[in-house]
């Protein structure tokens, strides 16, 4: 394996150095055709409603045209997806090609090491120079998707830069904030404090002193829990590699749990919690936040929950602190998705699929792939890019996105860092940009400077896979005591106990053992 990549590496190097004599829209970075013969592809992949017919978007037709492939598609709806991937695994019949897929790492243990049903696609890096000098430049990616027998059988999301993927954030009303006359908060004790200012006072000023909800939240705490938990030195109410000792832990039997489920029981019955956030959809939860209720909430940006006139007024924390922790910790989900794309054994054409993943990881395929052949521009000043609207404008419309491509609702096998400094500049771009800007800015500041994984993916062997099958209804369990320990109806002083013993009736010794061996091999296979 090291020598295979050491040769692909050699390779990439000569490529990036004759692409880099021309712009990348020039030299293609690839050799086109693909194929001169009659090649036909046919493509498996779930259709979003955003989605017009595959076979109508502009993306398949010039591929076609560039590529010299033809292609045909198998486009079950999202919804449905799942189940008829399962039926056509089980059928033997297959496509040759498997886009957003989600194969998750049972099922590349199942229909790649066991079965045989996908094809390894390492074995092709040789065809397929940007997708091996990815796993080249981030080994915790390689270690992340090399299964058991040592064999790579799906391609991957890298999401880099990793701006994309640092989760949630506590976002805070800083209008409300000025009409109380606090300070940012920094801990959790002071976030408490400025929680009931805004409660008792008329902090959005509309004259009733009683209509403010100082934290919003819907579907229970979701996306409120990992920015609160963090102030106790948790990142996950599940496994995580515990940061001193690299060792794991199941944080929801930690006294730093316990201590936080106290902490936010004393907010529920102070009234800082929204009523309705156990029960609510995110849409309602939306709409509050447009009436100016709440003075503050997570979420991965603050325009995904309020509107757009009302960004200015929220700013980002950096992760709260406690007593208990005194370093800020940002949850950091990962740079990559796994099982994005994958090539069945049985084609005839596992080369030609290779090679179009491989344009994938070009700064022309993240392009292409995320806006259509023909609708993205650059900024002259800066390089960001754009997407182009109907009108010829740049803007964002998905609806119109969904005709050209199959980006929208979709996961796809593109290497984000093959178009860093173009993403770079499209996030910091606030005239075409605005929001993303400010949200770049604010992951600058307040985010990434505190990263950490709270866990490796990995695809577990099938042993280990069953034994962290249980872990589902685990988690279940514990969530829904964690919704009780809050709400009152259960006492956290006199059942913790009885609590922690539950969690363990699940199996726990034989999960936590699969977690840990899982997690060593990882790092090994990382150099770590």
């Amino acid at each position: 394996m090291k020598k295979l990549f050491s040769l692909v590496l050699a390779l990439s190097l000569l490529l990036c150095m004759a692409a880099q004599a021309e712009s990348p829209f020039v030299s293609r970075e690839v050799d086109w055709p693909i194929t001169t013969e009659d090649v036909t592809i046919t493509v498996m992949g779930p259709k979003a409603a955003l989605h017009v017919e595959w076979a109508e978007m502009d993306l398949w037709k010039w591929l076609s045209e560039e590529t010299g492939l033809k292609f045909e598609f198998i486009t079950p709806t999202q919804e449905s997806f799942r189940e008829n991937l399962n039926l056509t695994m089980a059928s033997g019949d297959l496509p040759d090609l498997f886009i957003n897929a989600g194969f998750s790492s049972y099922d590349i243990v199942t229909y790649g090491v066991e079965q045989g049903l996908l094809a390894p696609m390492d074995e092709y890096f040789d065809i397929a120079p940007h997708v091996a000098q990815a796993y080249q430049d981030y080994p915790e990616i390689y270690a992340s998707s090399v299964a058991e027998d040592g064999h790579i059988y799906t391609q991957n999301l890298i999401n880099l830069p990793i701006w994309t993927a640092t989760s949630h954030h506590l976002f805070l009303n800083t209008t409300w904030l000025e009409r109380v006359n606090m300070e940012i908060p920094t801990t959790i004790e002071e976030f408490h404090d400025v929680l009931v200012a805004f409660k008792e006072q008329d902090a959005n000023g509309n004259g009733d002193a009683d209509d403010e909800i100082p934290l919003g939240g819907s579907k229970g705490l979701g996306s409120l829990r990992t920015t609160l938990l963090s102030a106790y030195g948790l990142l996950t109410n599940g496994f995580e590699i515990e940061r001193a000792t690299g060792e794991i832990v199941y944080t929801p039997i930690t006294e730093n749990y316990k201590a936080y489920l106290k902490t936010m029981h004393a907010w529920w019955e102070e009234g800082l919690f929204d009523i309705d956030m156990f029960s609510q959809d995110s849409t309602s939860m939306n709409a509050r936040a447009a009436e100016d209720l709440y003075g503050s909430f997570a979420g991965i940006a603050a325009f995904v929950i309020a509107p757009a006139s009302m960004i200015g007024d929220f700013a980002m924390l950096t992760p709260l602190t406690s007593e208990m922790n005194d370093q800020p910790l940002q949850y950091y989900n990962g740079a990559f998705t796994l099982g994005v794309a994958a090539i069945s054994s049985q084609s005839e054409h596992i080369e030609e699929c290779m090679k179009l993943l491989d344009w994938m990881y070009t700064k022309e395929g993240v392009l292409t792939m995320s806006y259509g052949p023909h609708n993205y521009g650059f900024v002259e000043e800066t390089g960001a890019h754009y997407f182009i609207l109907q009108d010829g404008t740049g803007g964002a419309d998905d609806a119109w996105r969904g005709q050209l491509t199959i980006a929208p609702s979709t996961a796809l096998p593109v290497n984000m860092r093959a178009s860093e400094d173009s993403y770079s500049a499209f996030y910091t771009d606030a005239v075409n940009n605005y929001n993303n800007s400010i949200l770049y800015t604010q992951i600058t500041e307040h985010a990434l400077p505190y990263i950490h994984y709270a866990q490796p993916a990995v695809i577990w062997t099938s042993d280990e896979a069953e034994a962290i099958a249980a872990i589902t209804d685990m988690q279940t369990y514990v969530e829904t005591m964690e919704a009780q320990f809050i709400t009152g109806e259960t006492d956290i002083d006199a059942e913790w106990d009885n609590y922690v013993n539950a969690v363990m009736s699940y199996g726990y010794d034989e999960i936590a053992e699969a977690y840990q061996t899982a997690w060593t091999r990882y790092a090994e296979a990382a150099g770590k």
